[in-house]
C-alpha cells in the first residue's frame, strides 16, 4: 500500500508539471534555422586546352571555362572576378627550397565580368591565360630572395640567379599559376572563401583551379660532338665526333654513346661510357636508374641552349677524370 502510494503521488507531479509547461509554451519562441541562400564556383580546363604552360613555348595558352552557381537559385550574381595567382620556387641563401608568393594569398585581378559579359546560373564563361598576360600582371614585381637588406629587391623578370626567365620567355620550371574568383550577390554580398568541404569534396564546385610548367623535350637527332678530357695522371685530350641522341621509349630520356667524350677507350682501352641521360627542361642529367658503369660517372652541371639547341655537358669520374662534351645539332 505505501509502495501504491508513492505511484499514485509522482504520478500527480509529473502531471502537474507537464500541465504547467504546456500551459506556457509559446510557438514564437521555437527557434527555427533559416538558411542563407550561397553561391559557389566551378572552374577548369577547357576541352582541348593545354594543361601546363610549355616551357620555351608561350605561345601555348590555357583555355579555361568558369560557372557560378546557385542551386536554390535565390542568390543572383552580378559581378565575377577572376583572379592570378603566381608561385615561384627557389633556393634560399641557406640552401632550403622556398616558394616566393608573388601575388601572396589573394593574387592579382586579371578579368571582370558583369552586366552583358556575366553568365547566366550555371552556364560556362570561356576565357584563356597565356604567359604574357601573367607577365603583364608581375612585370613590375621585385623579391628579396637572398634576404640581405643592405641590398634591393631583384626584379623578378631580371634575376640573374634564373637566367632562363625573361620578358619574352616568362614562365619556366618550378612556376605555378593559380585562378581563383570573388563573386558579388545583387544583395551586395562577397563570396570570396569557401569550406574545404565546398572546395574539394562538394560535386560541381571548387574553389581554383592549377597549372605549372612543362618542357617537350625534342634532343633526338644526329650531333657533331666536341670533347675535351683529363685523365687522373693529368693528361689531355680530345676530339671531334659524330655521334647521336636516340630518344628512349620515356619522353625526355636519350641514349648517347660514349660520356666520356672518347677517353675511355682511346685512352685506357675500356668500353665507352654508354648511359642514358634526362632533359628537364633544358637541364640535363644523368639517369642513375639505368646507369652501371664501373667507374662512377657523374654529370656535374648539363644544359640546352634554347636558342641553338647546343648541348654541353660537365662530366666527372670517380678518379676525379674529368671533361666537357659539347653537342652542336647536324
Amino acid at each position: 500500500m505505501k509502495h501504491m502510494k508513492k505511484i499514485k503521488i509522482l504520478s500527480l507531479t509529473l502531471g502537474i508539471v507537464l500541465a504547467v509547461i504546456t500551459s506556457c509554451k509559446d510557438d514564437s519562441l521555437v527557434i527555427v534555422p533559416e538558411w542563407e541562400s550561397a553561391v559557389h564556383g566551378l572552374g577548369d580546363f577547357a576541352t582541348g586546352s593545354a594543361q601546363n604552360f610549355v616551357f620555351g613555348d608561350p605561345a601555348v595558352d590555357i583555355d579555361l571555362t568558369l560557372r557560378w552557381v546557385s542551386i536554390d537559385k535565390k542568390a543572383s550574381v552580378e559581378r565575377m572576378e577572376v583572379y592570378a595567382l603566381f608561385n615561384e620556387t627557389y633556393t634560399d641563401p641557406d640552401g632550403v627550397p622556398a616558394t616566393a608568393k608573388h601575388g601572396g594569398d589573394d593574387g592579382v585581378l586579371i578579368a571582370t565580368y558583369e552586366g552583358a559579359s556575366l553568365p547566366d546560373n550555371a552556364e560556362d564563361i570561356a576565357f584563356s591565360v597565356s604567359q604574357d598576360a601573367i607577365y603583364q600582371l608581375y612585370k613590375n614585381n621585385t623579391f628579396d630572395y637572398d634576404k640581405n637588406p643592405a641590398t634591393s629587391p631583384t626584379p623578378v623578370f631580371n634575376n640573374p640567379g634564373n637566367p632562363d626567365r625573361s620578358p619574352s620567355n616568362p614562365m619556366v620550371k618550378g612556376d605555378v599559376v593559380q585562378i581563383r574568383w570573388e563573386f558579388t550577390t545583387s544583395d551586395g554580398r562577397l563570396f570570396n572563401s569557401w569550406s574545404p568541404s565546398v572546395c574539394n569534396e562538394f560535386p560541381g564546385a571548387n574553389c581554383a583551379v592549377n597549372w605549372g610548367v612543362i618542357c617537350v623535350s625534342d634532343l633526338g637527332g644526329t650531333y657533331d660532338m666536341v670533347s675535351t678530357w683529363t685523365e687522373s695522371g693529368g693528361s689531355t685530350g680530345g676530339g671531334s665526333y659524330v655521334t647521336n641522341l636516340t630518344a628512349t621509349a620515356v619522353s625526355g630520356k636519350y641514349t648517347i654513346a660514349d660520356l666520356s667524350g672518347g677517353m675511355e677507350p682511346e685512352f685506357w682501352g675500356n668500353p665507352p661510357v654508354a648511359c642514358t641521360i634526362i632533359d628537364e627542361c633544358s637541364t640535363i642529367k644523368l639517369d642513375l636508374t639505368t646507369f652501371s658503369y664501373i667507374y662512377g660517372y657523374a654529370i656535374n652541371s648539363g644544359n640546352v641552349n634554347p636558342s641553338t639547341g647546343v648541348i654541353t655537358i660537365v662530366w666527372q669520374n670517380v678518379y676525379g677524370e674529368n671533361g666537357v662534351n659539347v653537342y652542336t645539332p647536324q
